[in-house]
């Protein structure tokens, strides 16, 4: 799934791929900065409009959020293998936090 966001509110799903002509090296370093959501935010090219109105002073940026599914669209078998092992989403087990032990107070007389 690709969702294509413009900073001055438009949103669209396009049919089409904004990141199916890029090259597998570049698809394997955007899987390494895979968000929690577990998509990836590509910045995109003004073509990419919402709605194919033209850009105007509200439009700051342009961004496409990909899924991994997207990542791998149009990709041989082994291309896709080399994204895929690259995606990396936090899990629970990946970090464990110690909780910080309660502090103790203690009553300081004159």
């Amino acid at each position: 799934m690709v969702v294509v966001s413009c900073s001055c509110g438009e949103v669209s799903y396009p049919s089409h791929n904004p990141v199916r002509a890029l090259p597998v090296a570049q698809r394997v370093r955007l899987a390494g900065a895979a968000g929690e959501r577990g998509t990836v935010v590509v910045d995109i090219d003004p073509d990419w409009h919402p709605g194919g109105a033209s850009l105007h002073v509200a439009c700051v940026w342009l961004v496409a959020e990909v899924t991994l599914e997207a990542l791998v669209a149009g990709l041989d078998p082994a291309d896709a293998a080399l994204v895929r092992a690259a995606w990396v989403l936090p899990r629970e087990d990946a970090l464990e936090v110690a909780a910080p032990e309660r502090a103790v107070r203690h009553a300081i007389g004159a």
